[in-house]
């Protein structure tokens, strides 16, 4: 037996111990996920859910997970339930996320899935308290959220109220945190310890333990006004907000401020235009200053590239698994430029180019949310809410992330396709490097900002650089930043440079699931909601042709990293969620198992290098 046939008898001797044993934590979380879509999926059918106050429970649900497929969906709510008196000026988005620790980490190391997810929601739930007056949420995700907080402008003393209740309850707010998550660390270090996560628990142990040791919880906040209520405007708001977040964790202490515009901004956790662009301009100048003292030293980490010096992918790429290593000096740096660069790194479910299709979705599911609240609120009609939760349905099987072709769809669709008979491959595909691409992306995207300010040489840079004490210019940098953002005749190029950033790492996604799809038919069904990571359900597969296909999806251009099982497990709808048939909790079981092996699968062949003939891992799933 050669060693490829060996990886490969590794891989479905790993899925047949898994199926083997009861769910673990992971398996457990998908599975009851899967539960839940499958009688929603029952509520749909006429005559199979009669009970009306349950409809609406449902329905109910299935609101809150629409408002939270985009920010955009609940701001548009939120503005259009305001009064003619309503002073836009004064509305504002605000955004949060977890910083640290990742949230891998408290999934992988800290927590687990399940409890990470507990944590998570109770900071969503404290981030309400912050402002329970005039804040109202927007949506939430894995590690973070979005929000309106109304914060009088025209008043004076009113502002220096909101700076000072603002600071004080982001301190508090900060202080809970760290106490949930320590009580969330003691609970799975005793979970530990009493057995009850068995072989993970020696590893979950050792990370806690390390984590007491040198505790670190940090949570950034950003907010930025509404200028308009025009779409992209209200789009560039919510960035801006995710863009304020980002910079809370680079600007300096508040105190050493004396600038009271400046100040306000900076404990309000505001937007700022003019220091985003500082920031970049200060980060190019910088890495001119550090590669010009000895280019030699940062080879392989830095490369020329035209005119620019640019991260190659293999430095992003080691820097991003924690082993790039460099003197202390050069890791400094490094991380400082790699941080700044992530300003501009913003959630976005669209590309620029695609801005006017994305909107009109946008509309259409505020215009349902709209119309199943009325439902909720008046209607006793059991087919109207039937109805209703359809097309709830239909429009969260498809990613807000989908340009139209109705190609690229959610995990909900996965499910949706299980409950079709015979056999299926079921594959995860994960882009190899796409991270380390996407990164240099965004730094070329830094220099396109940076351009769109006038400095397109290195003539240019000279005017901030002081070429002896190798030192930037602040003092000249901001006042050139500001005088060309107050003479830019163009807003709508700058509108356009500021909704931009990350269109071509979407690009190279939805050109991928083109590929994935020409390859596997047009009956294939895509999960392409989870960034780099894409599940693929393809019906009707034979044993002897399997393998092939998974084969197809490393070959010509696509370079991903691939596990697939085939199986002939079919789902039922569920008519009484606590009631599933034997036979039913059986497949779903057996699919979250093959979910999990894929996971694990994807970690094996990163261990072996992604070397191509490792690449994909097969197996079929025990009749």
């Amino acid at each position: 037996m050669n060693i490829l046939e060996q990886h490969q008898e590794d891989a479905q001797k790993s899925l047949n111990d898994l199926l083997n044993r009861p769910l673990s934590e992971q398996s457990e979380r998908i599975a009851e996920n899967i539960k839940e879509l499958l009688h929603l999926f029952a509520a749909q059918v006429e005559g199979v859910i009669q009970d009306l106050d349950h409809l609406k429970q449902l329905l109910r649900e299935e609101v809150e997970r629409l408002k939270n497929l985009d920010p955009l969906i609940g701001l548009h709510l939120y503005l259009d339930a305001q009064p003619n008196s309503h002073e836009i000026k004064n509305t504002h988005v605000g955004s949060y996320k977890l910083v640290k620790p990742k949230m891998k980490s408290l999934n992988d190391d800290l927590l687990g899935p399940k409890r990470a997810d507990m944590f998570m929601e109770e900071i969503h739930a404290l981030v309400r308290t912050i402002f329970p007056e005039n804040q109202v949420t927007l949506s939430s995700y894995f590690k973070g959220g979005h929000y309106v907080v109304e914060i009088e402008k025209d008043n004076s003393e009113e502002i220096e109220k909101s700076m000072w209740i603002y600071r004080q309850r982001l301190a508090q707010f900060q202080e809970t945190a760290r106490v949930i998550l320590h009580n969330h660390l003691s609970a799975s270090l005793e979970e530990t310890l009493q057995g009850k996560i068995s072989e993970e628990g020696f590893h979950r142990k050792e990370k806690i333990e390390e984590y007491f040791a040198a505790p670190e919880l940090t949570i950034s906040f950003g907010i930025a006004q509404i200028e308009k209520r025009d779409g992209k405007k209200l789009s560039q708001t919510i960035l801006n907000a995710e863009r304020a977040a980002n910079m809370a964790a680079l600007r300096r202490e508040a105190k050493e401020c004396t600038d009271g515009e400046v100040l306000r901004r900076r404990v309000l956790q505001e937007f700022d235009l003019l220091y985003l662009f500082e920031e970049l301009v200060k980060l190019r100048a910088e890495l001119l200053l550090e590669y010009a003292k000895d280019p030699e030293t940062w080879e392989g980490v830095f490369e020329v590239k035209g005119q620019e010096i640019l991260m190659t992918g293999e430095a992003v790429a080691k820097y991003r698994s924690g082993i790039l290593k460099l003197n202390e000096e050069q890791q400094a740096f490094f991380e400082r430029y790699f941080k700044r660069i992530n300003i501009i790194d913003v959630l976005k479910n669209y590309r620029e180019s695609n801005y006017e299709m994305y909107s009109e979705r946008i509309k259409r599911i505020v215009t349902l949310c709209k119309r199943a609240e009325q439902a909720i609120n008046e209607s006793n009609s059991i087919e109207e809410h039937r109805i209703l939760l359809v097309e709830a349905s239909e429009e969260l099987e498809t990613s807000v992330k989908d340009e139209g072709e109705n190609l690229t769809g959610t995990f909900r669709r996965i499910v949706r396709g299980l409950t079709k008979p015979g056999k299926k491959l079921l594959v995860g595909a994960d882009h190899i490097g796409f991270g380390g691409t996407n990164q240099q992306l965004y730094e070329i995207e830094v220099m396109k900002l940076i351009h769109f300010l006038g400095i397109r040489s290195f003539h240019a840079w000279l005017k901030f650089i002081d070429v002896e004490s190798r030192k930037t210019d602040s003092s000249a940098l901001r006042q050139f930043v500001k005088g060309q953002l107050t003479s830019l005749a163009s807003e709508i190029q700058i509108t356009r440079s500021m909704l931009s950033p990350g269109d071509k790492g979407s690009e190279i996604l939805r050109d991928a699931e083109k590929k994935i799809c020409k390859r596997f038919g047009e009956t294939t069904i895509l999960n392409g909601d989870g960034g780099d990571e894409v599940q693929i359900l393809k019906h009707n597969v034979s044993e002897e042709t399997y393998a092939e296909d998974i084969i197809k999806l490393t070959q010509n251009g696509l370079k991903l990293r691939v596990a697939g099982a085939l199986f002939d497990a079919t789902l039922e709808p569920i008519p009484d969620s606590d009631e599933a048939a034997p036979n039913t909790i059986e497949a779903i079981n057996a699919i979250s198992k093959i979910l999990e092996w894929i996971d694990r699968m994807h970690e094996k062949i990163k261990l072996a290098g992604d070397e191509d003939e490792y690449r994909y891992a097969k197996a079929i799933a025990a009749k």
